[in-house]
């Protein structure tokens, strides 16, 4: 797998924060949008982008969103943050609950806290 990528730049690549307002608001003058779901896994990974985005997405519309964030990553000044700009919503996944899988399989790299 890492053969078919190898050379080709960073395994995840995010939009700009414009880019994305841009297509928003094109949905928005096409369209009567009532929600906006981000099924994004990575949502939340670059804080600096997401406060920026959330301060442009906050300016532009009042259309409740929901969103995906990571449980390690997350934390109060997020959640508020999230909800002033119309978040509704989080969703977070479960993790395998078996250490020596979850970091060895699955490359989590997540201790359980005691």
């Amino acid at each position: 797998m890492v053969s078919l990528v190898k050379g080709l730049g960073t395994w995840v690549r995010f939009r700009s924060v414009d880019n994305l307002i841009e297509e928003i608001e094109i949905v928005h003058r096409s369209k009567i949008i009532r929600h906006v779901d981000f099924h994004d896994d990575t949502f939340i990974l670059k804080r600096k982008w997401l406060y920026e985005f959330l301060d442009a997405y906050a300016g532009k519309f009042s259309t409740p969103f929901t969103c995906n964030v990571r449980a390690d990553l997350v934390n109060f000044d997020m959640v508020k943050a999230l909800k002033a700009a119309g978040c509704s919503r989080v969703s977070f996944g479960l993790e395998c609950g078996d250490e020596k899988l979850r970091n060895l399989l699955l490359q989590k790299n997540l201790r359980i806290k005691t």
